[in-house]
């Protein structure tokens, strides 16, 4: 007997992000660029900078589909928020990396906005709001970078209107994110 064949099921990741202002953008693409002076070409040196809320990996594009429709209200009814650029901090990833990152400076109603926020994602981890600057370095490289950005300023606030979807073919390593869908947040405030 031969097996019968089942159809592979399409999957793809989604990324959820709220992207800055084109001058922060641009502010976090220099920041990008000293570090790649400092420790040479390095991964995710030439993204886009955007803060991260959260990614759905592996998901059936029909769910997330229903999924945004059921959000869109939901994100439309939030007013957009503010958020503090404050310096730079670092992420440890075990004995083996860091991630250097523009820190977003806690407040009680970024806090608050943040947590409606991942209750309309229905997501329970901890959302530490940051702007990726060098992503899994290693640690000799943190420490060649670390010591230059504890002593740079950087101070600046941007208004998250939107909230970004990204999508990607999982499991496809050279697939590149693209837009799926923009959400805008209520423009009454």
């Amino acid at each position: 007997m031969f097996a019968q064949h089942l159809p592979v099921m399409h999957c793809c990741d989604y990324l959820f992000l709220l992207p800055p202002t084109n001058s922060l953008k641009f502010k976090v693409s220099c920041f990008k660029q000293l570090a790649g002076h400092i420790i040479g070409p390095y991964k995710g040196m030439q993204t886009q900078a955007h803060l991260t809320i959260h990614e759905f990996s592996r998901k059936n594009p029909g769910h997330i589909q229903e999924f945004v429709q059921q959000l869109y209200p939901k994100i439309n009814n939030m007013p957009p928020i503010t958020f503090q650029i404050d310096n730079f901090s670092s992420f440890k990833h075990g004995e083996e990396s860091r991630t250097l990152y523009a820190a977003i400076k806690p407040t009680y109603k970024t806090d608050n906005w943040l947590a409606l926020f991942k209750q309309h994602l229905n997501v329970g981890e901890v959302i530490t709001p940051h702007v990726t600057v060098a992503k899994n370095i290693s640690i000799d490289q943190f420490l060649l970078l670390w010591p230059i950005f504890t002593n740079e300023l950087f101070q600046e606030k941007f208004i998250a209107d939107r909230l970004m979807i990204l999508e990607r073919e999982s499991l496809k390593p050279d697939c590149k994110w693209k837009i799926y869908r923009e959400l805008y947040f209520r423009k009454n405030v």
